[in-house]
């Protein structure tokens, strides 16, 4: 499920599903993955695949609960189940789906609207 990206003044972002498209609120999204030249999201259950840079998604989605926490994901802090850290203050980001991911340095300003929600 391959698309190019163009975004329409909606606030939503379309992926392709089959022979029809999908237009997705950012608070329907799970999160969001890279993958080389491409990047995966996941809402519902489902995997959708954008021919798009993090940097414009996450350009997109500022406005959103979708942040990014690494140079690879953005996560949507509604689906965080847990957020586990050592002595070090490394954080792992636990999501409902299961998946897990590391905090990255870089985007720690982010974790101030994880915990004020």
């Amino acid at each position: 499920m391959e698309q190019e990206a163009s975004w329409p003044t909606m606030g939503r972002i379309p992926v392709k599903s089959g022979k029809k498209f999908i237009f997705l609120k950012p608070e329907e999204i799970e999160c969001i993955e890279a993958v080389r030249n491409y990047i995966r999201i996941q809402s519902g259950g489902e995997l959708f695949l954008l021919r798009q840079s993090m940097a414009a998604i996450e350009e997109k989605l500022q406005n959103s609960r979708v942040i990014r926490i690494n140079r690879s994901a953005m996560v949507n802090i509604d689906r965080i189940k847990e957020l586990r850290y050592d002595d070090a203050y490394h954080y792992e980001v636990v999501m409902d789906c299961g998946k897990c991911w590391i905090w990255g340095r870089k985007f720690r300003h982010n974790l101030q609207r994880v915990l004020a929600s």
